[in-house]
C-alpha cells in the first residue's frame, strides 16, 4: 500500500507536544482526505472517506513493523505513519 502526504503545511511555532501540521492524504494515489494535529499533543484529525481511512489503518497495523515504548511493543496504525 503506498501512503503519501501531500501538500504539507507544517508550523514549527505552534508545534509543542507533537508537530503542528495539516495535509492531503493519499492512498495508493487517490486522496482519501485530510489530516492535522494542533501541536499541543493531542492526536491526529482526519477528515474524508472514513472507510478508506479504516482499511489503511487495518493495513499499517497488520504490515508496518511494531514500534516500543518502555518495554511495550504498540503496532504501527495510520496516525502514528502520518506523524
Amino acid at each position: 500500500m503506498k501512503i503519501e502526504l501531500k501538500a504539507i503545511q507544517y508550523a514549527a511555532f505552534s508545534s509543542e507536544e507533537t508537530s503542528c501540521y495539516s495535509a492531503n492524504l493519499y492512498i495508493d494515489d487517490r486522496k482519501i482526505g485530510t489530516v492535522d494535529n494542533d501541536g499541543r499533543g493531542g492526536c491526529d484529525r482526519f477528515l474524508g472517506d472514513q472507510t478508506a481511512f479504516a482499511a489503511a489503518d487495518a493495513w499499517c497495523k497488520a504490515n508496518l513493523p511494531r514500534w516500543q515504548h518502555d518495554e511495550r511493543s504498540f503496532a504501527t496504525d495510520l496516525e502514528m505513519r502520518c506523524a
